[in-house]
């Protein structure tokens, strides 16, 4: 028979022979017919599932805002005021944070409008005076005042208990006059000019990369360090004092997105078509005589050609440099072949050029290019290493030329590339040979 063992005094240590627990584990209230409650167990069975919270959010979740709490402008006064919106935070402790929403009206130009906000914060009375200005000189050697130096002011979130329905206890031990019979799950607000632990915090967090993928996959070896002051960032801001607006800065809010919205950016990320090349302006392992493909692909002296090959989205501005002279992410390798013996191969002597963000081209050199009208038979191999061309997103462009048996059962090579793999080698070729 199974038995549970309650607590045996109120720091939450106990007794329990064999079951190997830490006496500092968390516990809950074990019942039975019969057992006296007291004020203890009842705030123990609240602090059990408070803290079983808590930890999930802290360690499944992290800390940072969920949703909403931007910081805006007082639409009425500006300099003195700012607000938040309604919204929902974690701080680092776990603890649920929320600014419910609230309307006020205010009149603007004649007109009746209303404020739709969470809270309004005020800015403390003495930044907003001016700053005794000094004496300096202007252009015209006269004298003026210099501006005032700029303040930082660091707003922060914080989780806040509110006590409320004060009420008189007749029962308890102690004389402590009335206690409160509602507890309510608050919040308030800190402004400030010294930069909080949890703005640094935070910038490390957004800040840095995922360096090692595999990192994130696996459990950590230590749980997460969290900042010492429990403040939730939501923004800095920026002015000189008595003078204009202040400058709203939010680079250090974290962001909490639900597991919804996780799923909903993964969805996004996944279906994301892949960057291919749609189109080349030769054919696959055509068949030329000398003088076609130098009209083709070489062109004279007005008219320059090349081999050009379309992408199906743009792409990024340093995948490619414009102009490069004997690229080795684009080449033509030539294989001439000796009426004795093995032929010989060498690499074209070209110029990589950006028709625009979604096409290139291989210009060969018109000088080399000229000399293959006396050539009887050679063979053009392309090359396009895709592993090295990354789209606007980043990613590197689905290059592999991959042929395939179409719908009749015959062979064909398409115009496009995809095997929905990201980089890959993109060769083609060309014979040419003298009838």
């Amino acid at each position: 028979m199974n038995e549970t063992l309650s607590p045996t005094h109120e720091s939450g240590h106990r007794s329990c022979p064999n079951c190997g627990h830490d006496p500092k584990a968390p516990w809950r209230n074990g019942y039975f017919q019969g057992k006296m409650l007291t004020k203890r167990d009842f705030r123990a069975e609240q602090r059990y599932f408070l803290e079983l919270a808590r930890r999930h959010n802290t360690h499944l979740h992290g800390w940072g805002i969920v949703c909403g709490l931007e910081v805006l402008p007082h639409p009425v006064c500006p300099r003195e005021r700012i607000i938040v919106t309604p919204g929902v935070a974690i701080d680092a402790l776990g603890r649920e944070i929320v600014v419910p929403e609230r309307r006020r009206e205010y009149e603007e130009d004649g007109a009746m409008k209303t404020l739709v906000y969470g809270a309004e914060v005020d800015i403390p009375p003495d930044l907003l005076k001016a700053a005794p200005r000094g004496r300096g000189k202007d252009e015209d050697d006269c004298y003026c005042p210099p501006p005032p130096p700029p303040i930082h002011l660091y707003l922060c979130l914080h989780y806040k208990e509110c006590l409320e329905e004060w009420t008189n206890a007749p029962f308890e031990t102690c004389d402590c006059g009335k206690q409160a019979a509602e507890i309510f799950d608050g919040y308030c607000f800190e402004l400030t000019e010294t930069k909080p632990d949890s703005f640094t915090k935070a910038e490390e967090l957004c800040g840095s990369g995922a360096r090692d993928c595999d990192a994130l996959l696996y459990p950590r070896r230590q749980c997460a360090p969290r900042p010492d002051d429990h403040c939730v960032p939501l923004a800095r801001l920026s002015g000189c004092p008595g003078e204009g607006e202040w400058e709203i800065d939010g680079h250090a809010r974290v962001p909490l997105p639900s597991t919804a919205a996780l799923a909903q950016a993964v969805r996004c990320l996944t279906r994301r078509p892949q960057t291919r090349i749609t189109n080349y302006n030769w054919g696959h392992d055509e068949h030329l005589d000398p003088d076609e493909f130098v009209a083709l692909y070489i062109g004279d002296d007005c008219h320059r050609r090349g081999f050009d090959v379309e992408f199906s989205a743009p792409l990024h501005a340093d995948t490619v440099r414009d102009g490069e002279h004997n690229p080795l992410v684009f080449q033509a390798t030539f294989i001439f072949h000796e009426s004795h013996g093995a032929g010989r191969s060498e690499i074209a002597p070209a110029k990589l050029a950006r028709l625009d963000d979604t096409r290139l081209r291989l210009e060969l050199d018109h000088h080399y290019g000229r000399k293959l009208e006396s050539c009887r038979h050679f063979n053009v191999l392309l090359q396009l290493r895709c592993n090295f061309l990354l789209d606007q997103h980043g990613c590197a462009v689905d290059g592999n030329l991959v042929a395939r048996l179409r719908h009749d059962g015959r062979y064909e090579v398409p115009r496009s590339t995809g095997d929905r793999v990201a980089g890959g080698l993109f060769e083609s070729w060309i014979r040419v040979h003298r009838h």
